[in-house]
């Protein structure tokens, strides 16, 4: 059986040059199509997808134009916020690989689970940038998996990557959750935790109970189950 990949090239708009490639089928943007159509009919009215062509499917000038198709489809679709931010969407990119990552949290296979979550965070950073909370959730679980490991040296990098995503407001659980974790492990690797340290009373002298907060791999592993 022949079929055609295409090869989508992911970019942030940083001076980060880096690019994440990825590769998906014609059906792949067909099922992609047909669940947005169904779920957003209203958003999806003026995109136009690519029609299917009987013949000359491997000539390079049908792969050509079809490739520069499904471009300003999913730009189209980029554009759309509800769709955009949409679970559909992000497994047209991801595939399976998040839910996988989570599972293998979940069962505590924490190799098989950082290979999963860090194939996802670089696409998921340049999709959302990195105040999203599907990054800042990859984040925090490879922080737990590398500490389950026993490599406190990638787990506090994770972890910090995953305060400074947040908003000096910003007081929810995961929020005090990783920074504690942090804190602690930049105590265990003798670094400077003052920073850090003054964050943790800001959320202190709002008066949340920080001994009431559950520890983030618990919280990691509730939000696995809602995968």
């Amino acid at each position: 059986i022949s079929f055609q990949l295409y090869t989508i090239q992911i970019s942030s708009h940083t001076e980060d040059s880096d690019i994440s490639c990825i590769e998906r089928r014609f059906s792949d943007f067909e099922k992609l199509n047909a669940v947005l159509r169904k779920r957003f009919p209203d958003q999806m009215e003026a995109v136009a997808f690519p029609r299917k062509v009987l013949m000359g499917n491997f000539r390079q000038a049908t792969i050509a134009t079809r490739s520069r198709a499904f471009e300003q489809y999913l730009s189209h679709l980029y554009a759309i916020y509800q769709i955009r931010y949409s679970r559909d969407f992000l497994e047209f990119f991801l595939l399976d690989s998040l839910r996988d990552g989570y599972k293998n949290l979940q069962q505590e296979n924490y190799t098989n689970a950082i290979a999963n979550l860090e194939y996802c965070l670089p696409l998921t950073e340049k999709l959302y940038g990195n105040t999203n909370s599907t990054v800042i959730n990859i984040l925090c679980a490879l922080a737990i998996c590398y500490k389950s490991l026993d490599r406190p040296h990638i787990s506090q990098k994770y972890s910090e990557a995953a305060v400074m995503c947040y908003d000096e407001d910003d007081c929810d659980e995961t929020y005090v959750a990783v920074l504690i974790l942090t804190i602690r492990l930049c105590w265990e690797l003798g670094k400077d935790k003052q920073d850090l340290e003054l964050k943790l009373q800001k959320v202190k002298d709002k008066n949340i109970d920080i001994d009431n907060i559950p520890e983030l791999k618990l919280i990691c592993k509730q939000r696995c189950q809602s995968m």
